[in-house]
C-alpha cells in the first residue's frame, strides 16, 4: 500500500480488508513515526497478517488511515487485481509470489 505525502501521519496505523468471491480477510498494522526526509510512505500487508491465502484474480480492498489517536482520516475501496511474481525468476521462486497494489490518493481525505 502506498501512502501520499498529503496523508502522512506522524504516527498511526492502517486497517485493511480484502474480499474475494469466498470470504473477507482483515489486518490492522501500526505506522512508526515518519523518518526525516521521507519520500515515501506505505504499509506491506501480508496474506499472513490477513490470515489466509488469496488466489491470482480480481479482489475488493477497503482501506482505512487512522492517526495516532484512532481517528480515520483518509478511507478507499478499490478493486485490484492480484497477480502472480516472480522477483527472482520462476526457477527460482517456484510457485512465485501473489501480489497487489493499493495506493491512496489525497482524495481519499475524510
Amino acid at each position: 500500500m502506498e501512502i501520499p505525502r498529503v496523508l502522512f501521519v506522524s504516527t498511526g496505523s492502517v486497517a485493511v480488508e480484502v474480499c474475494d468471491a469466498n470470504e473477507c480477510a482483515t489486518a490492522t498494522q501500526r505506522l512508526g513515526p515518519v523518518p526525516e526526509g521521507a519520500v515515501g510512505r506505505g504499509a506491506n500487508i501480508t496474506f499472513d497478517d490477513l490470515g489466509r491465502w488469496f488466489e491470482p484474480g480480481p479482489v475488493a480492498v477497503t482501506v482505512e488511515l487512522s492517526d495516532a489517536d484512532g481517528t480515520v482520516i483518509a478511507t478507499a475501496e478499490r478493486d485490484v487485481h492480484l497477480t502472480r511474481s516472480y522477483p527472482n525468476g520462476e526457477s527460482c521462486d517456484g510457485d512465485g509470489y501473489v501480489v497487489g497494489t493499493v495506493a491512496l490518493t489525497a482524495s481519499d481525505r475524510l
